[in-house]
C-alpha cells in the first residue's frame, strides 16, 4: 500500500474536532480493520496512541448490599485515556490516573466497524455493545451502572499519533521509468 492510500485512510475518514484542555486536536474513528488490522497496529503500538471518547457519558450507579450508596459518574466528550489491555476484538482504555479503565469492542466481521463501548452481561460469557442491549447495563469491578447517557459512544484516536505509527511503517516509493 502506498503512502498516498495510508494518508487517504487516516485524512479521508472525517476528521473531528475536540478540545483537550486549551488545544484543539484533530481526532478520527478508531477502526478495527482499516485501522488496527490493515497496518498491523499490535498491542504495544496501542500504548503509543492518544484515545478519546467520542460523546458525553453518564452513569448511576445501582445501589447494592455492602456497596456504596448511588453515584453518579460522568465522562464528558473528547476525554483523553490510554489504552491498558486489549485482544482481537477489543481494547480496555483507562481515562483516570489509577483507574482500571473500560471496555470497548469491535465487530471483526466490518471493515468500517469502530470500538464502541461495550460491558460484559450477567449470566453471559464475552462483551457486548452496550448500545445493542435492551437495558443499558455496564458491569463494572463488580458494581452494576445504568448508563444513562452515552451507551453509543466510541474511541476517537489522535490523528497525528495515527499519522506517526502509520508512517513509521515501511512505504515503498516505486521506480519511474527514465
Amino acid at each position: 500500500m502506498g503512502r498516498d492510500r495510508a494518508a487517504w485512510i487516516v485524512g479521508g475518514v472525517a476528521a473531528l474536532l475536540i478540545t483537550s484542555g486549551c488545544a484543539k486536536r484533530a481526532v478520527l474513528g478508531f477502526y478495527n480493520v482499516a485501522h488496527r488490522e490493515q497496518f498491523a497496529i499490535s498491542d504495544a503500538d496501542l500504548r503509543d496512541l492518544q484515545f478519546y471518547i467520542s460523546k458525553d457519558i453518564i452513569v448511576h450507579s445501582q445501589p447494592a448490599p455492602g456497596l456504596p450508596t448511588e453515584a453518579v459518574i460522568i465522562m464528558r466528550k473528547g476525554t483523553p485515556g490510554i489504552v491498558v489491555d486489549a485482544g482481537p476484538d477489543w481494547v480496555t482504555v483507562r481515562f483516570s490516573k489509577g483507574g482500571t479503565g473500560v471496555q470497548f469492542l469491535a465487530d471483526t466481521s466490518k471493515p468500517e466497524d469502530l470500538y464502541w463501548f461495550a460491558t460484559e452481561v450477567e449470566g453471559k460469557s464475552g462483551l457486548y455493545k452496550l448500545s445493542t442491549l435492551p437495558r443499558k447495563i455496564l458491569l463494572h469491578q463488580g458494581q452494576r451502572y445504568l448508563v444513562v447517557e452515552g451507551s453509543d459512544a466510541y474511541l476517537l484516536v489522535d490523528k497525528k499519533d495515527l499519522e506517526k505509527l502509520i508512517g513509521s511503517r515501511r512505504h515503498i516509493e516505486g521506480q519511474e521509468l527514465k
